[in-house]
């Protein structure tokens, strides 16, 4: 897909079979019949993106990495699909530039770390919300160990790019403050020209591990101009 003089790449790190009840409460069990079509689930991309701008290739989120992740209600998230996906543009790990984590959920930071917690992407830097390294990292919420302790090496490395603002990653991608669905949760715009997409980093409505109101600030913080047309994407 081509945004202006960007070109973005959709990436599945595998599968996430989802149910009814991963969407609330106030979703009957025999609802959209057509999304929940196989055995009553929902068979989901763990979706990542890569952006090719300019000599730049940035990563948006890290998928599952080679893992299955057990849920209630017998949903699953099954990764590992990440670095076979980059080969089809022609992209190994160590190309990558840049990663950008949405969030420190698990489905979205699984490969930037081996088992051993060194880098898989190692030219990288890593750009994320600053809350989420307290909420996950110091505080030690729900991570797997190698991640953390890959993060916790690289505490004093240039290769971690906190963000506590709006911040642009390079000319056409820039982060955004989101908090939610996390305390540090990030939204990305893809913007080139008259073209703009906008990546949400979850499926919508989804659970919240904040103690903000779900919500509190999905609309764009950039400043109102002239409308662009825009690309739904995530």
């Amino acid at each position: 897909m081509r945004i202006g003089d960007l070109i973005l790449h959709p990436v599945s790190d595998g599968t996430f079979i989802a149910r009814p009840e991963y969407f609330g409460r106030h979703l009957w069990p025999g609802a959209h019949p057509e999304f929940f079509s196989r055995g009553h689930a929902a068979w989901l991309p763990i979706g990542c993106f890569l952006v090719r701008a300019g000599d730049r290739l940035v990563l948006i989120d890290a998928g599952l990495g080679p893992d299955v992740l057990q849920l209630p209600h017998g949903m699953h998230l099954a990764g590992g699909q990440l670095l076979t996906g980059l080969r089809g543009p022609g992209v190994t790990a160590g190309d990558v530039t840049d990663v950008v984590c949405s969030h420190f959920h698990a489905d979205h930071v699984g490969w930037l770390f081996g088992p051993d917690a060194k880098p898989v992407f190692p030219q990288a830097a890593i750009w994320f919300g600053s809350a989420d390294w307290h909420h996950f990292v110091a505080r030690g919420h729900d991570m797997r160990t190698h991640i953390r302790e890959g993060f916790r090496a690289a505490a004093d490395s240039a290769r971690l790019q906190p963000i506590d603002q709006d911040t642009t990653i390079t000319a056409g991608i820039t982060a955004l403050l989101a908090p939610g669905h996390t305390p540090g949760h990030l939204c990305v715009v893809i913007s080139s020209g008259q073209q703009r997409a906008l990546l949400l980093g979850m499926p919508s409505p989804a659970r919240s591990s904040s103690t903000n109101p779900p919500g509190t600030r999905w609309a764009t913080s950039t400043p109102r101009g002239r409308p662009h047309p825009r690309t739904p994407v995530a």
